[in-house]
């Protein structure tokens, strides 16, 4: 992201309610409320991982956060468009924040 020309986001984000750590994001903007989950192949071929990664991406919506889910593909031959739809993220929440 940084290679994009968007600030560093935070490294394993601890989101938390009532003093508890319910999930850590991978990368974060906390001041946004914007996170990235990276989804790794097992993401996808493990049913018990796939249903818990919804409910968790559910719950991180329900909290206020906005998640984009990444994968190998948006790092490796999709970095541009993927770098595209970081900056626009990032600047829909940064106008959402300041209304």
């Amino acid at each position: 992201m940084r290679d994009g020309g968007l600030p560093e986001p935070e490294l394993n984000w601890p989101v938390l309610v009532d003093r508890a750590v319910v999930a850590n994001i991978d990368l974060a903007y906390p001041d946004l409320m914007l996170g990235f989950e990276y989804d790794g192949e097992h993401h996808m071929t493990d049913a018990e991982q796939w249903a818990k990664d919804i409910r968790r991406a559910e719950m991180l919506t329900d909290l206020g956060w906005s998640i984009m889910r990444v994968t190998k593909r948006d790092l490796d031959t999709l970095r541009g468009p993927f770098i595209a739809r970081v900056r626009s993220r990032v600047l829909g929440a940064v106008r959402r924040r300041s209304m």
